[in-house]
């Protein structure tokens, strides 16, 4: 069954301070879309054969600062999209889009993808199946994602992040996790930083 939901928020707020004598007016406005089941195979209009649900979350959000004695204003505006596709069970893709810019020319960009799905096999899954005797099945959950981050203020900054995440389950109540990230910091002219991280961890669930 589709759903959707179109939400308009219009804020007006007056604020008067008496001892500087500033008149300044705010305003505040937001627009936000949800829509549930569109496109997918349970979906309303079932274009797509190969994911069974979606859902996307959107909003525009626009402040604005305008004082009346110097007739200055200033603004900032921000578009935020978030789009879930259920391709099966334990298998959802994730992506999400946000952009900001206001009247002070700071800009900034975030894109990011993810895949969260089962895992069908791993090096390290021989080695806990000889530590631990069970006879449930070991389940085994991969988390990958990519991310894109653009910042101008005083100068312009490029962060490029992936992760890469296991976690493998010999039972309900235990779980080993290892992650793996790493993250490029870098400007128009050079790479200001490169970083990777190894962790591991174990979840104990009473």
């Amino acid at each position: 069954m589709s759903q959707q939901v179109l939400i308009f928020h219009l804020n007006e707020i007056f604020l008067f301070l008496i001892k500087s004598k500033a008149r300044t007016i705010y305003y505040l406005t937001k627009l936000s879309y949800t829509s549930f089941n569109n496109f997918g195979l349970f979906g309303s209009k079932k274009l797509f054969s190969w994911f069974e649900q979606d859902e996307l979350f959107s909003s525009l959000q626009c402040k604005i600062k305008h004082n009346l004695d110097s007739n200055n204003v200033a603004y900032a505006i921000r578009f935020f999209e978030q789009v879930n596709i259920y391709i099966s069970e334990n298998n959802t893709l994730f992506k999400n889009l946000d952009i900001s810019f206001d009247s002070e020319k700071k800009r900034s960009l975030y894109f990011s993808v993810s895949w969260h799905r089962k895992g069908k096999n791993s090096f390290l899954k021989p080695l806990i199946e000889s530590l631990m005797k069970s006879e449930d099945e070991i389940f085994l959950l991969r988390k990958n994602s990519l991310s894109y981050l653009f910042e101008k203020n005083t100068e312009i900054l490029n962060t490029l992040r992936g992760d890469h995440e296991l976690e493998i389950q010999p039972n309900k109540n235990l779980s080993f996790i290892t992650k793996l990230n790493g993250n490029i910091i870098f400007t128009e002219k050079k790479m200001k930083s490169l970083e990777l991280d190894l962790n591991l961890s174990a979840k104990l669930k009473f």
